[in-house]
């Protein structure tokens, strides 16, 4: 898998079914930017496989920047 699968997608999905251990991340949405890493082939069978929606990222959106996100501000 890639390295983004590896060191933290594995890692994150884990800690989410130790939380929540009734449904694990069926019920979980996740968006990513179409990074290389995270539109990897290993990586989205591993998170289809896991039972995961992933939404997808429209290219060049300026509506989605990264930046425009509240985690940003904390950083």
């Amino acid at each position: 898998m890639a390295r983004f699968g590896a060191c933290c997608l594995r890692p994150l999905v884990n800690e989410i079914k130790r939380q929540r251990p009734s449904y694990g991340i069926s019920r979980i949405k996740i968006h990513q930017n179409n990074g290389r890493g995270h539109i990897h082939k290993d990586v989205s069978h591993y998170l289809e496989s896991e039972g995961t929606t992933i939404i997808p990222h429209p290219p060049n959106s300026p509506d989605l920047s990264q930046c425009d996100f509240w985690l940003f501000d904390l950083i």
